[in-house]
């Protein structure tokens, strides 16, 4: 196989000679070894994005030629990630494309460093390489290990285990990078002499005259530019060995350096998830002084950059972070927060930890969703560390005036950076992918998405969340209350300036209901989905369902002039279920909706359904309007798509319940054209349950409607085990049309008691 082109988010990848043996005892090949770095990337990627690397690359397999690689070769693409550091230009590991390139390379032992590109001089890993002399047995090894990651326990430290993929093990110990490598490697000399003293059979010697027999305790992969064979990495060794990460309890399991290869990696890191909270515990080093060791020391007064900062805000009336001092908790590291600002115009802003503070743009359109999308991002003055932890209100009149959230956080992977752009990495819970930012005149840049992503990401398939029935007002200490629209359940789909407007079924009604689309398009968000319900009111505001079914289900051309006005329609939104992106059926219900009203703009077709936190009051006044009742949501609660749920309670002013037909009586005297009862009946699980027959309620007009839609249904055997009144004269139709039923109360054998046909329901509802 000469090559192939593939697409790896977003990079074109030329991939050669696939069918190349690298590892020929066992016949491992190229694309082996290419399909491996595929599938562990989200694994490795945390353990060694943004490090400068080594590479031992064997083009002919490893019983050819070697060679080492530091320096960028003059045929690396330019998308490939790499950082200056002197005079070379290391290869980096920021995203997929990266990993896939070195592995193209045959690169079979990728070699790490134990600081990242921007801290060169700040470490956040001490190494403790333990390499054994001839002969020495790899039990002793693991319990020299173990023994080793006790005492540093007992330090305050968290020791993480891997195999080297050749003879021996690892540990690496996460340390928050603040301290200078100095500092790094006298700790390490600190803990393995006062270990060896206490262990005659390791040393930290070298030679290997004085070390035969012993263990080495090698520390000297902390000095400056050393280099360790970074978690998963490969090696040039028979049966393709990697240097796996452990747990620690699985310490007993572990037979050889070498057990992990290729082959069975993936199935340890997916059922054990080794090093998964990795850089969330990191610790300052046990034996230095406070701030007087630290290359970041406590800033005792404002730091220059955040003069700008300071003089714009009043902090007697912000409840903002000052600069004037720096939380000592507060980690440091590659952090950033994207906050949705609702100032005087809605927008995002985007923070980039640097240089002791936040970089900071503000982005008038959102974070880009989608591959070469381009905005506009204004930059503004730099923030302190503690603002990307910030929510909150800014009082009208201050600097920034508005409320703000945290939309998304997480760590960055700065790939390149020049006076006037910056080539970066985001990993956040929502927003992943690769960004550059360019300056172009004055405060003005623009962020562009370089990576690919999945479109149902932008714009999944939702179902609406459904309510159950309560019979009473609950709780108002849990529940806060709205009133129930009598309309068509509504999902509004924004994309860029596209608009969907669909019914609960699916159905696209956008045609029917053009006013409704144009007013979206006026909404502050670039991607939406949103919940409501579509209703047409009448003089005094009360809606008239039959009026707003007439207009969802007029075909052909688009609603006339005159139908619009005849039967106007009002969207009532209540619920946010993604906003550019972000997935916030997870936000509490109340953080939705503070969403939700930021970014809709409120008009005579677009409304918030309006909270109350009188339930009763509301449920009394919705009785004496005539509309049907109310909707208890419960506080703090999420969205769940699908599913009906006690976090949302119906309480109608009509004692009404849904119910399925599932036969009719044959008709009598004036009704013998058409039928005489309606047999009713609920869903329980997987079963039915039957509630009685239903003979009042509807005149001759809603009669052959019914009559015309139940009759086209498929006739069955009898679905209830119950005896029925008349079943000798009863026809079993299949469970699919619902209606709503009104009745006085519950019988002691379960039937509806004075039942009387409401109305049919449709499948928008």
């Amino acid at each position: 196989m000469a090559h192939i082109i593939t697409d790896i988010d977003g990079v074109q990848l030329k991939l050669s000679n696939l069918d190349k043996v690298l590892w020929p005892v066992d016949g491992q090949t190229k694309a082996e070894l290419i399909q491996y770095y595929m599938s562990v990337f989200p694994y490795m990627l945390p353990l060694i994005q943004l490090r400068p690397l080594t590479l031992i690359r064997y083009p002919d397999g490893i019983d050819g030629n070697r060679f080492y690689s530091k320096n960028a070769a003059e045929f690396t693409p330019e998308w490939m990630s790499h950082c200056q550091v002197e005079d070379i230009n290391y290869l980096i590991i920021a995203k997929k494309a990266d990993l896939i390139y070195i592995a193209n390379l045959a690169g079979l032992e990728i070699h790490a460093m134990n600081n990242t590109c921007s801290e060169m001089a700040r470490p956040d890993t001490i190494i403790f390489d333990l390499d054994p002399s001839e002969g020495v047995s790899f039990d002793i090894i693991k319990n020299t290990c173990l023994e080793l990651c006790y005492s540093l326990s007992e330090l305050g430290y968290h020791p993480h285990i891997k195999t080297s993929g050749s003879k021996g093990l690892h540990i690496y110990v996460p340390i928050l990078p603040i301290y200078s490598r100095e500092q790094i490697i006298q700790t390490a000399k600190e803990i393995g002499n006062a270990y060896i003293e206490k262990n005659k059979n390791t040393t930290l010697k070298i030679s290997k005259e004085k070390r035969e027999g012993k263990i080495l305790i090698d520390i000297y992969r902390n000095h400056q530019g050393q280099t360790c064979i970074a978690p998963l990495s490969t090696r040039a060794k028979e049966n393709a060995p990697v240097s796996m990460p452990l747990i620690l309890d699985d310490m007993s399991l572990i037979r050889s350096s070498s057990q992990f290869n290729i082959l069975n990696a993936l199935e340890y890191l997916e059922s054990q998830q080794p090093w998964k909270d990795y850089s969330k515990l990191a610790v300052r080093l046990h034996n230095a002084k406070e701030e007087a060791n630290e290359i970041s020391p406590q800033i005792s007064q404002t730091t220059p950059t955040l003069e700008v900062y300071e003089r714009k805000r009043d902090f007697s009336k912000t409840s903002e972070p000052s600069g004037i001092k720096e939380d000592p908790d507060l980690k440091k590291g590659n952090r950033f927060v994207v906050q949705l600002h609702d100032a005087s115009n809605l927008h995002y802003d985007l923070r980039l930890e640097e240089n002791g503070v936040l970089s900071s743009w503000a982005i008038p359109k959102s974070i880009p969703t989608e591959r070469d999308i381009k905005r506009l991002a204004i930059r503004t003055e730099d923030h302190p560390l503690p603002y990307i932890n910030f929510e909150g209100t800014i009082p009208k009149g201050e600097y920034g005036g508005g409320t703000m959230w945290i939309f998304d956080t997480g760590d960055y992977a700065l790939t390149k950076k020049e006076k006037d752009s910056y080539r970066f990495q985001l990993t956040g819970k929502t927003i992943k992918g690769e960004y550059i930012l360019y300056h172009t005149r004055e405060n003005q840049w623009i962020i562009e998405r370089k990576s690919d992503v999945e479109s149902n990401n932008i714009m999944p398939e939702i179902s609406p969340m459904l309510a159950d029935q309560s019979a009473v007002v609950p709780d108002p200490e849990r529940y806060f209350y709205e009133l129930k629209w009598d309309g068509i359940r509504l999902f509004v789909k924004k994309r860029g300036n596209q608009v969907s407007l669909l019914s609960r079924s699916g159905r696209d009604i956008t045609a029917q209901f053009p006013e409704i689309a144009e007013k979206i398009l006026e909404m502050k968000a670039e991607n939406v989905i949103l919940d409501g319900e579509l209703v047409s009111p009448d003089e005094k505001g009360a809606p008239i369902f039959a009026n707003i079914i007439s207009r969802m289900h007029t075909k052909g051309k688009p609603t006339s002039d005159m139908t619009r006005r005849m039967h106007p329609a009002v969207l009532y939104l209540f619920d946010m279920i993604h906003l550019d992106g972000k997935n916030c059926m997870t936000l509490p219900i109340e953080k939705r909706r503070e969403w939700l009203k930021a970014v809709t703009p409120v008009s005579d077709k677009i409304r918030m359904s309006d909270t109350f936190e009188d339930g009763e009051g509301l449920f009394a006044a919705a009785r004496n309007m005539g509309l049907e009742g109310i909707i208890a949501k419960k506080k703090g609660s999420f969205y769940t798509a699908g599913k009906r749920s006690a976090d949302w309670l119906k309480v109608k002013v009509r004692t009404l319940i849904d119910v399925i037909i599932i036969g009719y009586t044959k008709g009598k005297g004036d009704r013998s054209s058409l039928f005489g009862a309606l047999h009713v009946a609920k869903w329980e699980s997987d079963h039915l349950v039957y509630l009685g027959k239903i003979g009042t309620g509807f005149d001759e007009n809603k009669m052959t409607d019914i009559y015309t839609i139940v009759k086209e249904l498929t006739v069955t055997s009898k679905p209830i085990k119950d005896n029925v009144e008349e079943e000798y004269n009863s026809i079993w139709v299949e469970p699919k049309v619902e209606c709503e039923v009104q009745y006085a109360s519950i019988t002691p054998n379960g039937t509806l008691r004075e039942p009387v046909f409401y109305r049919l329901k449709t499948n928008d509802e």
